[in-house]
């Protein structure tokens, strides 16, 4: 398993239909190899385990081998661990000075697939993978007669990830096997409903069978039968019973499990589906992630249009959470048009992007990404991206080199200093333009500084919201995003160096601010629960403030979450008598007690 991720739902994988079919097809297959083409994700990984446990001999071919006398010196190595008594000196002899002769050739086949079927014995398995290591044509083809020729006296298994590597021979590769294997492919090892409802049987006992039926829907619905995604899902729930949801684990790109088989299964349907959805979603002149989801029924919607972009659906992303233009491909999917035709209307896009352009999106808040058209920058290194970072959070005020140098590298000497910096600079300009972004940095006057008209960035979005709560615009702020998406990390939190000390902290209040008012204000008009998410966030940073713990004690209290704010106030006073040795202030007390009092009331 990819990851060193401990599935111990694999322990009963055998127990499934699909699992049964693959070893039966393995096992009772004569005078055919039996070639198993399937990523780590569908379950090559346990059936490999399963099989080898029980194969006479395993070839883990790891190497780049370019001729035949270094293939069959690899093949003794390799053989002697489990048959000391194998000797192919000889035929290494013979290839290594001989003319690879087709009579030649024959020759050291047929004296290899005797020496192997007489020690290992007919009828034995053998297992081999790595064959897409062969990048020599006349290697991969010995190797492939090799094979074939074995499998008339023995039972062999191939292992290859598809699409692990590019072959420079895949091609010939493919023309030697086609119609001479068994092929076990993707398609054959997602598991059906039933699979997945035995095996929830097996994990958790003691879900009802409701419980059972209801997760295997929404199992099958985000996973569509991938093993290793259902089976890792299977434990995290095992592991915590009902108190996770399923529907996080699931959905949650920053989800572990999302990044590990999310992407392969929405991959999987794209391509199922592709002619329905695009159909469906052609009648749409703006995509965003809400009219993705309620035309598609998917809780993916995010990592669908990232999907469709990379196919060339979507023409133009504004840069702004939504894809202009789908329904350029209406008439095409209803057959009235051509590709030809399609792709003649996109000049009506150069209009609008000129008065819409697309804006380069710096994200400062937890890891620092820059990104343009869905492409981010690639930093050369990380000083390069402190420098960026350096003239971002100066947004777009004119800096000097010498100040550059102060702040960046004080500790070298002026010359050195200079030099670097700009080395420094000639890595940044590349950076940028490799991800498509010109004009962004400007030198005017000797003064360095970012234009500022051409990004759109989250540290912006919080300056916008504080204004808007400073005016007490709460109507304007409905139309902002959410401020709640800031509070992933520190503002530039990858950089420690001191010159960040100050702006980290201001900018720090300036969010604790904003949570502040948003609680306060969605306590005044009613929003207990929204009052309580904004509160929460707050305290996360600052669990120190008493009139932030009450308001939020009282918020729980309002909303019926009883537990919620009895485990406030012990946070709060643990918190307080390790800080200070000191009960919590009467107005906490008092806050806890009227919460009493309502439960009691009920």
């Amino acid at each position: 398993m990819r990851g060193g991720i401990n599935i111990r739902t694999a322990e009963i994988l055998t127990g499934t239909k699909t699992f049964q079919k693959a070893k039966t097809c393995i096992y009772n297959t004569d005078g055919m190899p039996v070639y198993v083409d399937i990523p780590t994700e569908y379950g090559k990984t346990w059936l490999k385990d399963l099989v080898t446990g029980n194969a006479s001999i395993c070839l883990e071919l790891d190497q780049e081998l370019k001729t035949v006398d270094e293939w069959i010196t690899w093949l003794e190595r390799i053989c002697q661990k489990t048959f000391p008594e194998i000797k192919m000196t000889a035929l290494r002899k013979i290839a290594a000075e001989k003319k690879l002769t087709p009579v030649i050739r024959r020759y050291l086949l047929t004296e290899m697939v005797s020496c192997l079927t007489k020690q290992a014995g007919e009828g034995g398995l053998l297992s081999i993978s790595g064959i897409s290591y062969l990048q020599s044509k006349s290697v991969l083809f010995f190797v492939w007669n090799f094979v074939k020729s074995l499998a008339e006296n023995m039972r062999v298994v191939i292992w290859e990830d598809m699409g692990e590597r590019e072959h420079p021979y895949r091609s010939e590769r493919n023309e030697i096997s086609e119609g001479r294997i068994v092929r076990i492919t993707p398609g054959e090892m997602l598991f059906s409903k039933e699979d997945i409802e035995y095996l929830a049987a097996q994990r958790i006992p003691g879900w009802t069978e409701s419980q059972k039926k209801l997760l295997t829907e929404k199992l099958w619905l985000f996973f569509g039968g991938l093993p290793a995604g259902i089976c890792y899902a299977l434990d995290l729930l095992a592991e915590d019973g009902k108190g996770r949801s399923l529907s996080y684990i699931c959905k949650s790109s920053n989800h572990p499990l999302y990044e590990r088989f999310g992407r392969n299964c929405l991959a999987r349907r794209f391509q199922e589906e592709e002619f329905g959805i695009l159909n469906r979603l052609s009648e749409q002149s703006v995509l965003t992630e809400a009219s993705v989801r309620e035309n598609l029924k998917m809780e993916w919607a995010p990592e669908y249009l990232n999907f469709f972009k990379e196919q060339g659906v979507i023409l133009y992303d504004s840069g702004r959470g939504e894809y202009w233009m789908p329904g350029l491909f209406r008439n095409y999917m209803q057959g009235k048009t051509t590709k030809g035709t399609l792709h003649e209307q996109v000049g009506e896009a150069d209009t609008w992007l000129a008065e819409n352009p697309v804006k380069v999106q710096i994200h400062s808040f937890g890891s620092f990404q820059v990104a343009y058209r869905g492409k981010e920058v690639r930093w050369r290194t990380r000083k390069t991206k402190e420098l960026f970072a350096f003239l971002f959070d100066k947004q777009g005020k004119g800096v000097s080199r010498d100040m550059i140098l102060g702040n960046l590298w004080a500790d070298l000497d002026e010359n050195r200093a200079r030099n670097i910096f700009y080395t420094t600079m000639t890595y940044l300009r590349k950076n940028l333009k490799e991800a498509g972004i010109s004009d962004l940095l400007l030198c005017q006057k000797g003064m360095y500084r970012l234009d500022m008209r051409k990004v759109e960035s989250d540290y912006q979005t919080l300056l916008s919201i504080k204004a808007q709560i400073d005016r007490e615009n709460w109507t304007e702020l409905k139309k902002m995003p959410d401020i709640r998406a800031l509070c992933q990390g520190a503002y530039l939190e990858f950089c420690s160096e001191e010159w960040t000390y100050g702006i980290q902290s201001y900018v720090s209040r300036i969010l604790h601010q904003c949570l502040r008012s948003l609680g306060s204000y969605q306590m005044r008009i009613g929003k207990m629960a929204e009052a309580a998410e904004y509160l929460e966030l707050f305290l996360r940073e600052e669990p120190y403030s008493e009139d932030i713990t009450k308001m939020l004690i009282t918020a729980y209290g309002k909303l019926g979450d009883y537990k919620s704010a009895h485990r406030v106030y012990k946070e709060f006073e643990k918190l307080f008598q390790q800080e200070f040795g000191e009960e919590p202030g009467e107005e906490i007390k008092k806050a806890l007690k009227n919460c009493r009092k309502e439960r009691c009331a009920e």
